[in-house]
């Protein structure tokens, strides 16, 4: 278990409790939760790795699950696992898009002889938002939200996660449809925006830049990248911090005042964001609401102001839902650990 990072929470595993598994397994970060099925809502345990350690999921989640209920003495009997990938419906095997390592259900079913429901990983942040409390999420804007509106979910991180929310009304609760919606092709508005394509183009020998390419953790760097060919600025301190190690996302909030180039990256990602937004709330007639997700979105709250409120109505025909759709910026990183519980209690009440 030395690559694990295990945290403890308020409401700890009770010694004899049946427990809920649940997994969020993104391309950077494999994220697990534990919940006693009395209290599906409250995440007692969490375990987390770095994906690129992981050679066998089957393997890993068998070792991690032997672990918890050797130490805490507790019986694990279902599991929800979200995987960032596509799935195929009632598939048993999703190939995460940025990992060479499958994840297989019956595999892990088989080797800890309980029920294993596989997912998209976004699936869990339209189950997960359902739970969220107030200190949980942030209101970018209030707008005016018609019951039991259609909702949008994105997130930008490793990769660029989206699905929908429809309105289930004999389950009285909102249902995800996943997408793949982040690898649509990135569409410019302008010449800088064409020249940044053709850049990206180039870095990856591709001929089809996608709007996931452009707003992941990865496409941050790349702007900031790109800025510094383009234009001449001033030397900082996250200049010489960069001549020592690489880009990383949470920089374009904490160097935005002190770094010219840092603050035109800030801007233009903004931009692109709010574009992005701006075609999903189209996409889907989303009168529900936009809910952004994802670890760049809960590092950098600042991003989702004013300014990203004018550039989500940019230009659009279809104003009034473009104004008027409540934003909402999901700041708990565990959204997904909670969906799955919600999710996996579901099954285990469907059963009885």
């Amino acid at each position: 278990m030395q690559d694990f990072e295990i945290k403890q929470y308020t409401a700890p595993l009770m010694k004899g409790s049946l427990v809920i598994l649940v997994g969020d397994i993104g391309g950077t970060n494999s994220n697990f939760g534990f919940f006693d099925i009395q209290f599906p809502a409250q995440l007692a345990l969490s375990a987390h790795i770095k994906s690129r350690l992981v050679k066998n999921y089957t393997h890993t989640i068998t070792e991690l699950v032997s672990y918890v209920e050797t130490t805490y003495g507790v019986h694990i009997v279902i599991a929800c696992l979200g995987v960032a990938g596509v799935h195929r419906p009632a598939a048993p095997r999703i190939l995460p898009t940025h990992l060479p390592t499958a994840v297989n259900s019956l595999e892990i079913s088989h080797m800890l002889q309980i029920p294993v429901a596989l997912c998209n990983d976004f699936e869990l942040v339209v189950w997960g938002s359902s739970i969220l409390t107030p200190g949980q999420y942030h209101v970018v804007r209030e707008g005016t939200s018609v019951p039991h509106g259609t909702r949008v979910y994105i997130g930008a991180g490793t990769g660029l996660g989206h699905a929908i929310g429809v309105w289930d009304s004999h389950l009285d609760q909102y249902e995800a449809v996943p997408t793949e919606g982040g690898h649509v092709d990135f569409a410019p508005e302008n010449e800088f925006d064409w020249e940044f394509v053709k850049f990206l183009k180039k870095q990856y020998d591709t001929h089809k830049i996608s709007w996931e390419r452009v707003l992941s953790g990865a496409g941050l760097a790349d702007l900031y990248t790109f800025l510094g060919f383009r234009y001449t600025f001033q030397k900082s301190l996250l200049t010489e911090l960069l001549a020592h190690e690489p880009f990383q996302p949470d920089f374009i909030t904490a160097y935005e005042a002190l770094d010219e180039q840092c603050a035109t990256t800030y801007k233009l990602y903004q931009r692109f964001y709010a574009s992005y937004g701006r075609n999903s709330i189209l996409h889907a007639a989303s009168y529900g609401g936009l809910y952004i997700a994802g670890g760049i979105a809960a590092r950098n709250p600042s991003l989702y102001n004013e300014t990203f409120l004018a550039y989500l109505t940019e230009g659009a025909v279809h104003h009034h839902l473009l104004s008027s759709a409540p934003v909402t910026l999901i700041t708990d990183y565990n959204v997904s650990l909670y969906g799955g519980a919600v999710h996996a209690s579901q099954l285990i009440s469907s059963d009885q």
